[in-house]
């Protein structure tokens, strides 16, 4: 998610719900003559003369004023009445005339009489000029001497020739490459200046990264952008730099048609199509979870970005959409904005001026102070004090800012309004509990070449208080380590370094559990490998004899057969050599599956040898077979079990060779249909007590779509291990979306979550959000070997009576000095043991069952803190039930 931030930048953005819209700079045809002179054209047809450009205002005059008139119109008084035009549309009116108007760089002001022809005029109309030269500087760029860089992108990754501005909202750093130069400006000064060309001379190309200053902002270009060769080597430490934001920026234009309901009066919302609902339709939009909606109160201003099914405000409307409409709704429609819907052109407009900044503030803050009470009423472990503390420091902000704003005084707000807009947003992921025993996973592709590399890494994945990564180890037919195979070798991009030597030694130091992450029979993402080149005959055929899938992402992806025992032996011998050179927590199978199917006509393992196997049974070549022919469902199950038969491998000949190594998967999450489209059942694995946790790959936009994935792999998996609820960093979902999943995984059941994947983690900004709520404070993982989480989980619940229940008044302190003491007393019973076994967990798990019944029967302790301690109780029993369901049958 690259979210824009444009401090006091006001933007119009056009969205043409039906009909088509004329290029920028067309006038739309109308039936009133124009004049050869300068004029302007209003929403209601009606054309305005224009008595001056760029000229002192006189009264009873109308002037217009760009540019080549300077940055502000000079002071006027309440008989004047100026508005700031964007894109056509009036995106201020400024009746304060005390420090005059800002001039945008690509638009107008028109300055008229108060009691004239404009008094009607409104945020989000047009006003469409003829005849009128425009200014041609960039929209948004940074004066430095003589020269203007325009800027291309604001808080977004750095693309081939443009120029990106980096604020504080962005993240710590830049995380850009070496290909480029940039510069940090504090105060109108640049004070950093980093460029690839100053490391010519070395072999070892060092990242651009600069670390953005809270008070100022980083300035990135590309080495193909024109700017580039301008600047570098040239760009001094103290030279003197001056950031100039327009009033406008473009946004999308459709052309499309859509307005409201079919002939059902059923709202109408298909991909990559708007709806707008009002009142009339209802209470709620009833939407399903795969779009996005913009909430927008009476006045007219966004209230909300993000979400589906949402509440339709009296007064106000609810704007909806699917695929790119969504994506643009994200972007664009900002909380704080300003919503102009046109019924007669169909059309939306959305307009963001410094007001809008001082407009999300103020609602931010507002659902920040509401959260709050909300987490009081529900009891919730966060940090009080410290939210009411911020909440505070954020509405001195904003008081600063709205004074600036309301004078006209622009200087530094740039910074007032980035540090505002940050520590508003801080206050609500600050709402969210911090546990201290859960899943805290990520996927990691590992790229580092050097000890160094793989440190700083780490420490940033430990900075976040993640506590396992599942580093990719056998991906596109190579291994990250030195391989002895004769048909594998360290993947050559790692130039002889044993990343995964050094990812678990570290990981070590760190409190971070390091689990192989291996593709099993995937050998090439878009290419083959060597392996693959090597043993032709070891690969998968479809039905049309292709050796490749077409994934959507339209890359051709490999496999080898699974059914072949030579391609087993060589995988398993792959494991093999891994398990027993290096000490992991882990090993994590991934397309433990066939590619999909589709629609059967090009699916998988049509072979000669596979299609042997099954004649030699049934008498009948598969490649003869579709779905409803009598033998279909015995070639389903044939192929179903050659990958179940692997997972038996895996399970009792690799495993074993590392005792407490843990295997987990990650699967897809719809058991039902996963064993008909990829061959996939994880049932089986789970019925043989072989996983210890699986990760439903549940890589969706809402949070309200994880509690049925959840619920079934916890229901799958019963009390046979874990389960942790894969979430995509990759996708670009908003922020509160992906706190708000990682935070429902966990209250849905599961043990927590595991986020795909690094590089995107970092690079879209979720770590800060996730670091300073949900993943504030350290997490052990969850286990049923080892005594230390059972122990944390009971020890918590014996904490929040003290510390949490009794301040907010859900418990009296006698009540909780029993309870708390009573657990403590029972835990150190047991404290000097740190394995597992039965002498604890059968009398322990007693006892905990019956402190649920007496804490659910207290007449005198709140139904929710009743609710909330029961459920941590459930939790430790659900520790101790995996244990005794792992170990059945053994004596320890």
């Amino acid at each position: 998610m690259n979210l824009l931030r444009k401090p006091f930048s006001a933007f119009v953005i056009l969205f043409v719900l039906a009909g088509f819209i004329l290029p920028a700079g067309q006038m739309k045809a109308h039936s009133e003559p124009i004049s050869a002179g300068p004029s302007l054209l209003l929403d209601d047809g009606t054309t305005q003369m224009v008595d001056l450009i760029n000229q002192d205002r006189t009264q009873d005059r109308i002037a217009v004023y760009t540019r080549k008139y300077g940055e502000k119109t000079k002071p006027f008084d309440s008989a004047t009445v100026e508005y700031i035009v964007s894109g056509n549309t009036v995106v201020v009116i400024n009746t304060k005339g005390l420090n005059g108007t800002n001039i945008p760089t690509k638009g107008f002001v028109v300055s008229v009489p108060a009691a004239g022809p404009f008094g009607k005029i409104e945020i989000g109309q047009k006003l469409t000029p003829a005849n009128m030269e425009e200014v041609t500087l960039p929209p948004n760029y940074i004066q430095i001497g003589g020269l203007s860089v325009g800027i291309d992108r604001f808080n977004d990754i750095r693309g081939e020739s443009e120029v990106v501005l980096f604020q504080p909202s962005y993240g710590s750093s830049t995380h850009t490459n070496p290909w480029g130069l940039e510069f940090t400006i504090v105060n109108d000064q640049v004070t950093h200046v980093v460029s690839v060309s100053d490391q010519a001379a070395n072999s070892t190309l060092v990242d651009n990264d600069s670390l953005i200053p809270a008070q100022g902002y980083v300035i990135s270009i590309h080495t193909s952008s024109p700017y580039f060769a301008r600047l570098d080597g040239k760009l001094k430490v103290g030279d003197s730099a001056k950031l100039v934001l327009s009033q406008q920026e473009e946004g999308v234009t459709y052309k499309v048609i859509q307005t409201g309901y079919d002939e059902l009066n059923s709202p109408i919302r298909d991909l990559d199509k708007m709806v707008v609902y009002d009142s009339s339709f209802g209470k709620k939009t009833d939407t399903n979870s795969w779009g996005n909606e913009v909430t927008v109160d009476a006045r007219g201003v966004v209230i909300r970005n993000g979400g589906n099914n949402s509440d339709i405000p009296e007064g106000g409307h609810v704007i909806s959409g699917v695929g790119t409409t969504a994506a643009w709704l994200s972007v664009n429609a900002k909380v704080g904005a300003t919503v102009r819907i046109d019924q007669t052109r169909k059309q939306i407009t959305v307009v963001y001026t410094p007001e809008s900044y001082l407009n999300k503030a103020e609602i931010m803050l507002e659902n920040a102070k509401a959260g709050l009470q909300v987490s009081k009423q529900r009891y919730l472990d966060v940090p009080y004090s410290q939210i009411e503390s911020e909440i505070a420091s954020a509405r001195s902000l904003l008081e600063q800012a709205r004074s600036k704003v309301d004078s006209g005084d622009y200087s530094g707000l740039i910074s007032l309004l980035g540090e505002l807009d940050q520590k508003a947003e801080d206050t609500l992921f600050m709402n969210y509990e911090s546990r201290k025993v859960e899943t805290r996973g990520v996927w990691r592709r590992p790229t580092e070449t050097s000890l160094e590399q793989v440190k700083e890494t780490l420490d940033k994945i430990a900075g976040l208080h993640i506590n396992s990564i599942y580093l990719e180890t056998w991906w596109d037919g190579f291994t990250i380590y030195p391989s002895q195979s004769k048909d594998t070798e360290l993947n050559p991009i790692y130039e002889g370094f044993d990343v995964m030597k050094a990812y678990i030694v570290e990981g070590k130091k760190r409190g971070i559990e390091i689990h192989a992450w291996v593709q099993n029979f995937y050998v090439g993402q878009g290419h083959t490998s060597p392996v693959y080149d090597d043993h032709p005959e070891w690969t998968m055929l479809s039905r049309s004899g292709r050796h490749y899938s077409m994934g959507s992402d339209r890359f051709r992806h490999y496999f080898f057969n699974p059914a072949l025992p030579e391609a087993r032996e060589f995988v398993l011998s792959v494991y093999k050599e891994l398990v027993k050179k290096y000490d992991l927590a882990g090993l994590h199978l991934d397309f433990v599956r066939y590619p999909e199917s589709g629609d059967y006509t090009n699916d998988f393992s049509y072979d000669p040898y596979t299609r042997d196997l099954f004649k030699k049974k049934y008498k009948v070549d598969p490649i003869d077979l579709f779905p409803g022919d009598d033998l279909w469902e015995k070639w389903n199950r044939f192929r179903i079990d050659i990958i179940n038969s692997f997972v038996d491998k895996v399970a009792t000949e690799i495993v074993p060779l590392r005792p407490g190594m843990k295997l987990t998967a990650a699967v897809w999450p719809d058991y039902e249909s996963s064993p008909q489209n990829v061959l996939q059942e994880t049932k089986n694995w789970t019925n043989k007590k072989y996983m210890d946790n699986i990760f439903q790959m549940s890589y969706v936009p809402d949070a309200a779509l994880l509690e049925a994935d959840v619920n079934n792999s916890l229901n799958l998996m019963n009390y046979n291990g874990f389960v942790t609820s894969g979430i995509a960093t990759n996708l670009n979902f908003t922020k509160s979306s992906i706190v708000e999943q990682v935070d429902a995984a966990y209250r849905f059941g599961a043990s927590g979550a595991s986020l795909f994947e690094c590089e995107s983690l970092f690079e879209n900004g979720y770590d800060h959000d996730l670091r300073i709520g949900i993943y504030r404070n350290e997490a052990i993982m969850p286990d049923y070997a080892t005594t230390k989480p059972l122990y944390t989980i009971l020890e918590e619940i014996a904490r929040k009576t003290n510390e949490v229940y009794v301040p907010l008044n859900g418990m009296n302190q006698n009540d909780a000095d029993e309870i708390s003491q009573g657990l403590l007393d029972e835990l150190s019973k047991y404290k000097t043991q740190n394995k597992m076994n039965r002498e604890i967990v059968l009398p322990l798990k007693e006892y905990v069952m019956q402190l649920g019944s007496k804490v659910r029967n207290h007449p005198s302790i709140d139904a929710e803190v009743k609710n909330r301690m029961i459920d941590d109780m459930h939790r430790a029993i659900k520790i101790m039930d995996i244990y005794l369901s792992k170990t059945r049958g053994k004596t320890k």
